[in-house]
């Protein structure tokens, strides 16, 4: 071989090699570890989750919502940080989440998807999955059993009866008692009956409007303007159709509001608000400032479509006597 075409080919090799580099460079890659892939039921670990982009490059936030559904809870997720390093191409970012799980057996947990934009494109980077092994707390199934004791009997005298005339004393004033506040309460005029309850949708639409005259969003305040728009949302669900709504994640609710008989856009509309509101709460996104007005339209129009009258009949109005 020639020392030119040795030349050659190391020259090829080293071109490759940059546009190699170049081209993960302009990537967006993400990555999670686990500080421990065993562990017993009820332990906490933590997840790092480290993300490497091109200077330049907008997060909308990690979606940690797969997660839930494979036996994993959330404790705490911090905010994403910057990994300084003087004169990398790269932004390096990290963020931990704590967790913990009551489900024995083996978890197979599914990637992670980022949400960027870059260059004035939105697209989504994927991490690795990871496996977790949740392992029940041991059973001496082997300790000894032990004999009962016996019973130490002690000699009976007066004392051991003052109890039981002090309880007998005590039944007698109380049924005394009982008996001359029934006779005092027959003499009585019965009270008027409790008013109706306040309708669901009077509820909901009178939080909604004061909602709307707080300007949080306009202030800045997302996260807070997101939070009580859901909420507010999540209890007319109880409190209308009865719906476990307060305790339940968002893909739990999306499975409820399938039974209400709400057309397939706006029941679309409505888990597209509880998702936005999961990643301004969990992932620290920012959405389009027009997303909220919308978001609150679509919850009073929800409302106010659905509200249920409740009818005053003869038995809730006071009777003259």
């Amino acid at each position: 071989m020639t020392p030119l075409i040795k030349k050659n080919i190391i020259f090829g090799f080293f071109l490759t090699f940059l546009l190699v580099g170049n081209a993960l460079l302009a990537q967006v890659n993400i990555s999670v570890k686990l500080d421990k892939s065993k562990l017993m039921i009820g332990d906490q670990f933590t997840a790092t989750v480290n993300i490497s982009a091109p200077k330049g490059t907008t997060l909308q936030g990690v979606h940690y919502e797969a997660w839930k559904d494979e036996g994993v809870e959330l404790l705490d997720i911090k905010p994403i940080s910057p990994l300084h390093k003087d004169g990398s191409p790269q932004l390096l970012l990290q963020q931990e989440i704590k967790l913990t799980s009551f489900d024995t057996g083996y978890h197979r947990l599914p990637p992670l998807e980022v949400i960027y934009i870059l260059n004035e494109a939105t697209d989504t980077a994927i991490s690795n999955n990871l496996g977790l092994e949740v392992m029940d707390l041991p059973v001496q199934e082997d300790a000894p059993i032990r004999d009962n004791k016996g019973i130490i009997k002690e000699a009976r005298n007066w004392h051991d009866a003052l109890p039981y005339g002090i309880g007998l004393l005590i039944l007698l004033l109380l049924v005394g008692l009982g008996w001359w506040i029934s006779k005092r309460k027959a003499k009585e005029k019965p009270a008027p009956p409790p008013p109706p309850p306040i309708p669901a949708h009077k509820v909901a639409l009178s939080k909604l409007s004061a909602l709307e005259k707080k300007n949080l969003w306009q202030t800045g305040k997302v996260k807070a303007f997101q939070s009580e728009l859901t909420y507010i949302f999540r209890e007319y669900l109880e409190k209308r159709f009865g719906l476990n709504a307060l305790e339940t994640t968002t893909t739990e609710i999306k499975d409820q509001l399938s039974t209400i008989a709400i057309e397939k856009d706006q029941q679309k509309s409505l888990i597209n608000i509880l998702e936005t509101a999961d990643m301004v709460k969990f992932a620290k996104a920012i959405p389009p400032e027009d997303i909220h007005a919308k978001a609150l339209v679509n919850i009073m129009e929800f409302v106010e479509n659905t509200k249920k009258e409740i009818v005053e009949t003869a038995e809730n109005k006071d009777t003259e006597a």
